[in-house]
Formats: C-alpha cells, sequence, structure tokens
C-alpha cells in the first residue's frame, strides 16, 4: 500500500463543525488490498472505509468525519488503517485548531 496522503492539516475550525476528511492510497502490491478495518482514536471521529478487494494498480480512499463539538483548541488526531499487507497497520493523521463557540 502506498499511501497518497496520510497526514493532515485541517486548519482552523469552528467549534461545532464537522469536517469531511479523505486519505487516499495505491495498491502497489501484486495482490488485492483489502482494508480489515480502520479504529478511530477517538469518538470524536467516525470512518468510512472500502470493504472491497483493491486490485493491485487500483486507488481506494478512507473518509473520516471529524465532529468539534467539545473540542476546543488545537487537536490532534489518529487512527489506526488494518490491512492484508506484510506491515499490516498504518496510522494516518490529522491535526486542526478549533476555535471556541462565544
Amino acid at each position: 500500500i502506498t499511501w497518497l496522503d496520510s497526514t493532515k492539516d485541517l486548519g482552523m475550525l469552528r467549534e461545532g463543525q464537522v469536517a469531511k476528511i479523505s486519505y487516499r492510497f495505491k495498491n502497489s502490491g501484486s495482490r488485492p488490498l483489502f482494508i480489515e478495518q480502520v479504529q478511530p482514536g477517538c469518538g470524536c471521529t467516525v470512518v468510512d472505509y472500502p470493504k472491497r478487494a483493491i486490485p493491485p494498480g487500483e486507488e481506494g480512499e478512507i473518509l473520516a468525519s471529524f465532529d468539534t463539538r467539545g473540542k476546543a483548541g488545537p487537536q490532534t488526531k489518529s487512527m489506526t488503517v488494518y490491512t492484508n499487507t506484510l506491515i499490516g497497520n498504518y496510522s494516518l493523521w490529522f491535526n486542526a485548531v478549533v476555535q471556541r463557540e462565544k
């Protein structure tokens, strides 16, 4: 698996906003790639990922939604991606600064 983007900087967000994040990857191997599970680091992040095999040479996408409610200030969050590759799991990251609602 080759990550086309594994770290995202979301910049400034307003508290209460839900940010959408996309992580793209390519199956750089010679066998079908399976994303077995994606585990967010906190309950503020919800993920969706391909449930089908990604053939060699094809690209896929993991989508995440970050709910900023109650998360004022600098935020650094991660999620763990479990795959059928030799390495097995990978970490994806994002950061943002959430401005408190007045």
